[in-house]
């Protein structure tokens, strides 16, 4: 786990803005979000990416998480 490695759950208006923020000040930034739009932006930005959220949360040193709506997280 290196300290200039975060991640990001959630890609919205906030989530999206602040990780391409960080990315410009050298930051590993990886990114998770249901919306798979959103994602593939991400990763046309260099962002990495999870399939699933608990694996992201377990190898980064600090996770920002922007969701509006919990229970969409669970829907499959």
């Amino acid at each position: 786990m290196i300290q200039n490695e975060v991640g990001f759950i959630g890609l919205g208006n906030m989530g999206s803005h602040m990780a391409r923020s960080l990315m410009k000040k050298n930051y590993k930034v990886m990114v998770f979000d249901v919306n798979d739009d959103a994602v593939k932006a991400a990763v046309e930005d260099g962002k990495q990416t999870h399939r699933e959220i608990c694996s992201a949360c377990t190898e980064y040193f600090l996770i920002f998480q922007f969701i509006t709506n919990f229970l969409i997280m669970l829907q499959d």
